[in-house]
């Protein structure tokens, strides 16, 4: 009886649970299915503040909707609420003139846009600030050095009492993993070329080597270059100063920080509203109309004027592996991605086109193949280049081809070099599984390559030989789209990596600036005046993934949403482990990936 009124009550309060659950969801349908239905959910009133929470990632474009990784118990997996970058800027634009929006207010609370778009975002800010007059305030528990690139453009850096400013310098972490192969048996087989092409080094070292040390020291030392001179400048301060204080402290605190420049005032969350309410003309205890980044991004759209007719100049995004596939979704699947391409080529209404690349390279087969649609719509119409905060290795090979290479400050670009990778578990299997193969073939290398055996001498060559082949087309092309010789592209090749500034130094590429800057080039060679900007891929998410979309942020599901730092690492290692055991064949590739936080 006791076991019968047990399922009973469980059953009940399940029943109770799921009720509620189907009322919040039901509710959130429907606000849903109202927000789809308007224009613009914003409400622009006199005396608005446009509000920006750095937590919410700006990217290039927002990923397609995907109902698994909404659900994923890791911060890592969530698809929150992302800005896309050209949206950004043009709301940025528009509100330095709308009577309606005095100031922003920047909710400096975690980070999760990118370098190169910080690095884009903040002469955004600054020009809102300068030329309309109208204010920036910016508040935090505590700061960190990106941060800074974006929030030292504000009128007022206000800190939370308890809170610091952690300004300590750069550092980039390689993972070796040639202790964990030789623990299971695996066999990493590697045919390179390039003494600075250290994308297998993990595979084959302990330690880092000499020349990847030199890279990675290098590129470091410009990043801080650029960001220290980015603080300094924006708060007025001496460098020695910043120096002093990045060797002296982890993480200043309180008075500290205020005495250093690094912020305005300590104040507490509601001090900061009375703040707010005083510049804009408010008495104590009135609501602050605060607009939303993505309702103003929305709105603004609105105020656009968009025309089937006219010239237009096309933005198509390259982001992501470089593979051989008909996906263009996270990838640059090398057959998809050609179709796009030659969709602009023959559309009459496109007369120029901007390729915006954040890539770390790839395959080399689709990069060649890239490279070929690319060199074709050169020939028709002007091509310019837009590097976000990758476009290396297989990233450059498609970007040389451009009439213009557009790069940030920090861009990891270069990694001229090419490598060959196949994995055996010959010991594995034969050692711990106790497994044996037995091979019949027709041919001595019909089985070359499978996981069952080591290549032999002659098969190391014939790879050797493919991968010098590639190297030699690779360096062809680069000469041939900068206008250099090719023994010169090799002195700067050989794998090595460079900063979108030391990239300008050495003629790979020509000049510093963001995608606004690339699109008014662009425009410039097509003689452009009045123009639309089209991008592409188009998207192809429905109405009903729209409102899906809508739905779980409602309910809280896709953000904000909780992340832990061991969530957050598990989904970018299971991520980069996937990667790596995907890298098979002639690849053309950056050999490590950096974050700044």
């Amino acid at each position: 009886m006791k076991t019968f009124l047990k399922m009973l009550l469980a059953v009940l309060v399940g029943m109770f649970l799921y009720g509620v659950l189907m009322f919040f969801f039901l509710m959130a349908i429907g606000a849903a299915f109202s927000a789809v239905g308007e224009k613009s959910s914003a409400k622009v009133e006199k005396h608005s503040i446009l509000r920006i929470k750095l937590s919410e990632p700006i990217v290039d474009r927002e990923r397609k909707f995907d109902y698994m990784s909404s659900f994923s118990p890791f911060g890592g997996g969530s698809q929150g609420t992302e800005h896309e970058l050209l949206s950004v800027l043009w709301a940025l634009e528009y509100a330095k003139g709308d009577d309606n929006i005095d100031g922003i207010y920047i909710e400096a609370d975690g980070l999760g846009t990118s370098l190169a778009n910080m690095e884009e975002l903040r002469p955004a800010l600054r020009a809102f600030r300068e030329e309309s007059g109208k204010f920036i305030y910016t508040y935090s528990t505590g700061y960190g050095q990106g941060q800074y690139v974006l929030v030292g453009e504000s009128n007022k850096i206000l800190l939370n009492p308890a809170g610091g400013v952690q300004v300590s310098g750069l550092s980039a972490r390689v993972r070796y993993l040639k202790g964990f192969f030789d623990k299971f048996g695996i066999t990493p087989q590697v045919v390179r070329h390039g003494k600075f092409k250290s994308a297998v080094e993990p595979f084959l070292q302990e330690t880092m080597s000499e020349a990847n040390r030199l890279q990675l020291s290098t590129f470091l030392n410009t990043t801080w270059d650029f960001l220290a001179n980015a603080i300094v400048d924006a708060r007025g301060m001496q460098r020695d100063s910043l120096e002093a204080y990045t060797k002296r402290v982890v993480l200043g605190e309180g008075a500290e920080v205020v005495t250093y420049g690094l912020a305005d005032s300590l104040v507490y969350a509601d001090q900061v509203e009375s703040l707010l309410r005083e510049r804009v003309g408010l008495d104590e205890g009135e609501e602050i109309n605060f607009v939303s980044l993505e309702d103003y991004v929305a709105f603004a759209k609105t105020k656009q004027k968009v025309s089937a007719k006219g010239d237009r100049v096309a933005v198509l995004y390259a982001q992501g592996e470089i593979v051989e596939s008909d996906e263009t979704e996270g990838i640059i699947g090398g057959e998809g991605f050609i179709e796009e391409i030659r969709k602009l080529r023959e559309d009459s209404k496109i007369k120029a086109v901007v390729l915006r690349v954040n890539s770390p390279g790839g395959s080399a087969l689709a990069s060649e193949e890239i490279w070929r649609e690319l060199s074709l719509l050169k020939e028709e119409k002007p091509l310019v280049v837009s590097m976000g905060d990758y476009a290396a290795s297989g990233g450059y090979y498609i970007s040389c081809v451009a009439d213009e290479i557009v790069a940030d400050a920090t861009t990891l670009t270069g990694s001229i070099g090419v490598f060959g990778l196949m994995f055996s578990a010959e010991r594995l299997m034969r050692e711990t599984l106790k497994v044996n193969s037995e091979v019949v073939r027709t041919h001595p290398h019909a089985d070359m390559g499978t996981m069952d055996r080591l290549l032999t001498d002659e098969e190391k060559a014939i790879v050797q030989r493919s991968v010098e082949n590639v190297y030699d087309v690779f360096t062809r092309r680069v000469a041939d789209g900068r206008g250099m010789e090719q023994p010169a592209v090799d002195s700067i090749g050989q794998g090595r990596v460079w900063s979108g500034v030391d990239a300008v130094r050495i003629g790979l590429v020509d000049t510093i600036g963001g995608l606004q800057v690339a699109i008014a080039r662009a425009a410039a060679l097509a003689d452009l005046e009045n123009y639309q900007v089209r991008e592409f891929p188009v998207k192809e998410e429905g109405s009903f993934d729209a409102i899906m979309r809508k739905v779980l942020r409602k309910m809280q599901v896709l953000g904000p949403k909780v992340s832990t730092p061991l969530g957050d690492e598990m989904a970018r290692e299971a991520k980069e482990l996937e990667s790596l055991m995907r890298r098979k064949g002639i690849r053309a590739e950056l050999p490590f990936r950096v974050e700044v936080e």
